[in-house]
């Protein structure tokens, strides 16, 4: 399963449990394409800078210039409204600084050029994205 899955369209039916079968799906696709980032990658944390960063959060794993970025959104609560809608407020920029070529995995837009990401663009859709990146800190 490719990036091409309608997550917004599944985002909508969560109840249903095929979200969590696309992701899990596009997780695995993304391991077979990157499996040194996986099972040798280095961790590195990436800042979360804004009032609610607390509620982000955000690191790359890393091998040669190859690297795979999470953004994951955690404490619902304020987001969602007490759990009363799908959460997709957040006041926080993550630093992408050292990362070129970013391509979100989970949504349309595709191409990533700022170097400070405003989280409630990457998770506008769903309260976690997914970016497939080159690390500028080391060449292949």
């Amino acid at each position: 399963m490719s990036g091409s899955s309608d997550w917004k369209a599944l985002a909508n039916a969560w109840p249903d449990g095929r979200i969590k079968l696309a992701l899990t799906a596009r997780l695995l696709a993304l391991r077979r394409e990157v499996p040194q980032v996986f099972t040798q990658g280095d961790y590195r944390p990436l800042r979360v800078q804004g009032p609610d960063s607390a509620e982000i959060v955000a690191f790359a794993r890393c091998h040669g210039s190859d690297a795979i970025l999470i953004v994951a959104a955690r404490l619902f609560n304020r987001a969602s409204q007490g759990g009363r809608r799908w959460p997709r407020d957040w006041n926080a920029t993550v630093s992408v600084d050292g990362f070129s070529a970013l391509q979100q995995l989970l949504a349309e837009q595709r191409t990533v050029k700022e170097t400070d990401l405003p989280a409630s663009e990457l998770l506008g859709v769903l309260p976690i994205a997914i970016l497939r990146a080159r690390d500028t800190r080391h060449s292949k």
